[in-house]
C-alpha cells in the first residue's frame, strides 16, 4: 500500500480537478466545507477506494471485491522485528557474503578478502546504519555486536580512507551476486506461497546525486561542469496531474526536479519484495528499463511464469507492451497514458477488408457499418510451448474480438469482428479498459492498479528506513555509481532477506 502522504496528495488532486471526488471528500467527513487534509486516516483509505470506484464506470462490485481478494499481499507477522542477525542466519546470504567480490585482481599473489570493505557497505545497506559512509565506519569501530557479525574475531577495522577506497574497488563486482542471491531467497517463498512472482510490478524513484541539483537548460559547458564528478548523474524535472506524471509546460508548476538518477526495479506484487533493479541516468526515459529488465528477471529465473505486470502510465507506451505479451507472454496493465476523447480511426492499410474502422478512447472496437463501439468476446493469444523466455511469439495472432449485433434497416449486423492487437497493443490489451464483454477482467484490471501502490511502499522504505535516496543535505555523500548501486542493492537485497527471515519464522511455529 502507499504511504498516507501518497494516498493524501492523490485524492487531493482529485478533489481539485473532480468535483465527484471533492463531493465524496464531504460526505465521508459530514462536513459540506471538508477538505482532505481534515480526513483521519481511515476515512482517507475509504476515500481513496471510493476514488476508483468513481473513476471506472460500469464496475461490478462483487467482481471487485473477488479480484481485491485475489490480489491481497501476503503478511509475515512474528513476535518481534527481523533485524541483522536474522539476516545474516540464512544460508543465502551467509553464501553471498562469502563470495569472492574483487574486480581488480593482482598480478601475483591471493586475491584480496576485502572483509572490512564488504562490512562497511553491509553495515548501510543490511543494518540501516544511516546514509554517509562516515556513519557506517562509525558503528563498525565503536559497536562490537556489529562488528563480530561482519567481522568475526575482529579487534578492530582499518582508516576510514582506506576502507572506502577498497569499498569502491568491490562495489562493481557487488550488485549481480546481489540480484541472483535475491532471487534464490524469491524463489524459496514460491515453495510455501505459490503466488510470488506471479503478479509483478514496476516503478522508479529518484535518487539524488552528491552534486549541484540544477539543469543546464540546454547549455552544453554548464552540463559538463554539473556532471564533472558524477558523470552518469541527469537532471529531471516533471508535475504531478491528476492523470499522472508530466513535464511541465510554460508556467506549470514543478513538483519533482533533481540530478542524479533513477532506480527502476520490478517488484513482486504478492510479498512486497524487489526481484531485479538497475540505476539509469535521470534523464534517461525510465521505460526503457524495462527490456533489459525482464531479460535478467528470465535469465535467473527462467521458470517464474509470471502472468501480469503492472505499471502507471510512464510504461504505457505500445513496445512495451508488445514487449511483455509477445516475447514473455505477460499481460501489461499499464494505466492509459492519454485515453483521450476521440476515436482512433484505422486507415484503410489497417482495417484491410474487415468491418472494423476504429478503437474508441477505452479500446473497444468501432464497427465500420453502424460506427458502434462494441463489446469485447474473446482474446486470441498465441501458445508459448517450446519457446524460451525473450524467444517471440507471431504477433499477428495476437488478437482482440467483439461482436456486432446492431441490425438496421439496409446495414444488417456484421457478426464477429477481429483486430490484430498490434493496430494498438496499449488499448487492445488482454485485461482491458472496459469492462463491456469481460467484466471480471476488468475488475482484476482495477484491482491491480490499486495494488500497484506496494512498489511505491519499497520506494518509501529505501528512504524512510534505509535512508538511501533521501534528498537534500541529507543524501548519501558517494560520488562513484558503482557504490551507490552497490549501496541500493544491499538495501533492497535486505528488504527479501527481512521478509524471507519473517516467513521462515512463522512456518516453524
Amino acid at each position: 500500500m502507499a504511504t498516507r502522504h501518497q494516498i493524501r496528495t492523490r485524492v487531493t488532486i482529485a478533489a481539485a480537478s473532480d468535483p465527484r471526488v471533492k463531493d465524496l471528500v464531504a460526505q465521508l467527513a459530514g462536513d459540506p466545507d471538508a477538505r482532505v487534509r481534515d480526513l483521519p486516516d481511515e476515512l482517507l483509505i475509504a476515500a481513496y477506494e471510493q476514488m476508483a470506484r468513481i473513476h471506472h464506470t460500469g464496475l461490478d462490485e462483487a467482481l471487485f471485491e473477488r479480484a481485491m481478494t485475489e490480489t491481497a499481499p501476503v503478511r509475515f507477522t512474528t513476535a518481534r522485528r527481523t533485524g541483522l542477525t536474522d539476516i545474516m542466519a540464512l544460508p543465502e546470504i551467509t553464501q553471498f557474503l562469502n563470495e569472492d567480490w574483487c574486480v581488480e585482481r593482482p598480478a601475483r599473489g591471493p586475491v584480496p578478502a576485502y572483509a572490512e570493505a564488504k562490512a562497511l557497505l553491509c553495515t548501510l545497506g543490511l543494518d540501516r546504519r544511516g546514509s554517509h559512509l562516515t556513519q557506517a565506519h562509525q558503528a563498525l569501530a565503536t559497536d562490537a555486536t556489529l562488528r563480530g557479525l561482519l567481522l568475526p574475531g575482529q579487534a578492530g577495522i582499518g582508516s576510514y580512507s582506506a576502507l572506502v577506497s577498497q569499498a569502491q574497488k568491490v562495489a562493481p563486482a557487488c550488485t549481480p551476486p546481489a540480484i541472483a542471491t535475491n532471487i534464490a531467497l524469491a524463489k524459496s517463498l514460491r515453495e510455501t506461497y505459490p503466488q510470488t512472482g506471479k503478479r509483478l510490478l514496476i516503478d522508479g524513484t529518484p535518487i539524488p546525486a552528491w552534486c549541484p541539483q540544477r539543469g543546464s537548460s540546454g547549455n552544453v559547458e554548464l552540463e559538463e561542469l554539473y556532471r564533472a564528478k558524477t558523470p552518469e548523474a541527469g537532471f529531471r524535472v516533471y508535475t504531478q496531474t491528476a492523470s499522472g506524471k508530466v513535464a511541465p509546460g510554460p508556467g506549470g508548476r514543478v513538483t519533482r526536479a533533481w540530478r542524479g538518477y533513477s532506480l527502476v526495479a520490478i517488484t513482486d506484487q504478492a510479498t512486497g519484495i524487489p526481484l531485479v533493479w538497475r540505476l539509469q541516468d535521470a534523464s534517461q526515459d525510465e521505460a526503457r528499463a524495462l527490456a533489459p529488465l525482464l531479460a535478467h528477471l528470465h535469465e535467473l529465473w527462467p521458470d517464474i511464469d509470471a502472468e501480469v505486470i503492472v505499471g502507471d502510465s510512464a510504461w504505457d507506451e505500445d513496445w512495451a507492451c508488445e514487449l511483455c505479451e509477445v516475447r514473455y507472454g505477460i499481460h501489461p496493465i499499464f494505466a492509459l497514458h492519454r485515453a483521450g476523447t476521440r476515436e482512433h480511426s484505422l486507415t484503410r492499410a489497417e482495417a484491410g477488408r474487415g468491418s472494423v474502422r476504429g478503437i474508441d478512447p477505452q479500446g473497444r472496437l468501432v464497427c465500420a457499418a453502424h460506427g458502434a463501439s462494441l463489446a469485447l468476446t474473446t482474446v486470441d493469444q498465441p501458445s508459448r510451448a517450446g519457446l524460451a523466455p525473450g524467444e517471440p511469439t507471431p504477433a499477428a495472432k495476437h488478437r482482440v474480438r467483439a461482436e456486432c449485433t446492431h441490425a438496421t434497416p439496409g446495414a444488417p449486423a456484421c457478426g464477429k469482428v477481429g483486430l490484430p492487437m498490434a493496430r494498438d497493443w496499449s488499448k487492445l490489451a488482454y485485461y482491458p479498459h472496459h469492462p463491456e464483454g469481460a467484466p471480471s477482467r476488468y475488475a482484476y484490471r482495477l484491482a491491480c492498479s490499486i495494488r500497484r501502490n506496494s512498489a511505491e511502499s519499497l520506494n518509501a522504505r529505501l528512504k524512510v528506513a534505509h535512508h538511501i535516496g533521501t534528498e537534500g543535505a541529507n543524501r548519501t555523500r558517494v560520488t562513484d555509481v558503482d557504490t551507490h548501486l552497490a549501496l541500493l542493492s544491499l538495501c533492497l537485497l535486505s528488504c527479501t532477506a527481512r521478509t524471507v527471515a519473517a516467513a521462515r519464522a512463522v512456518q516453524t511455529h
